[in-house]
């Protein structure tokens, strides 16, 4: 509670959308903590403003600067001169290595859908041409079903087993 009552003296507002987040500033000019148990994650585009945070926030509490942020909540970060690269790949990992999928050779997934035409969406790559306002992510069907990993077969609505 203390640090709360401490960061809104200090000007900070908290966010209505998750409450461990405080925002000081506007615009460009913004300076984020979000608190993550006993620790807080400082960010702002100029250097001197965090540390000028840190220094405040050493003198009304006992704390140590643990340096750059490189894991959080599983996501790696790795910051450098270029910018701030979130890579999720030991999350990934560790999801494989507890359904004990990881070093498996996973067989084809075949997906029932219930629409004629998204199959053949999903099928014609000429059909695509006519399909650009359709979002990158969509894509990513087409592309599994070129490479053999999942195989699309129709079902109807009827038989779902979702509907009815």
């Amino acid at each position: 509670m203390k640090l709360d009552a401490t960061l809104k003296k200090m000007g900070f507002k908290q966010s209505a959308h998750e409450s461990a987040v405080y925002r000081w500033g506007s615009g460009c000019n913004v300076l984020l903590v979000d608190i993550y148990i006993d620790d807080l994650i400082i960010t702002d585009a100029e250097e001197q403003k965090v540390e000028v945070f840190k220094a405040l926030m050493k003198k009304a509490f006992d704390m140590s600067d643990l340096g750059l942020l490189y894991f959080y909540l599983g996501v790696e970060v790795r910051q450098d001169a270029t910018g701030i690269t979130l890579c999720q790949t030991h999350y990934a990992k560790r999801i494989l290595e507890l359904g004990e999928l990881l070093g498996r050779k996973v067989d084809v997934v075949e997906l029932k859908v219930d629409s004629k035409s998204a199959i053949a969406l999903a099928k014609n790559p000429v059909f695509h041409e006519r399909s650009k306002h359709i979002r990158i992510k969509y894509h990513f069907i087409k592309d599994c079903l070129e490479d053999g990993s999942i195989k699309v077969s129709h079902i109807a609505t009827t038989d779902q087993l979702s509907v009815g």
